[in-house]
């Protein structure tokens, strides 16, 4: 649902809110 603003979020987030919102979405 929210997959192309969660990528954007991501690409304009630090790397540690990257890491933190990446581990919780693939996992």
């Amino acid at each position: 649902m929210y997959q192309r603003e969660f990528e954007n979020l991501l690409r304009t987030t630090p790397p540690r809110a990257m890491l933190f919102f990446g581990e919780n979405d693939y996992q």
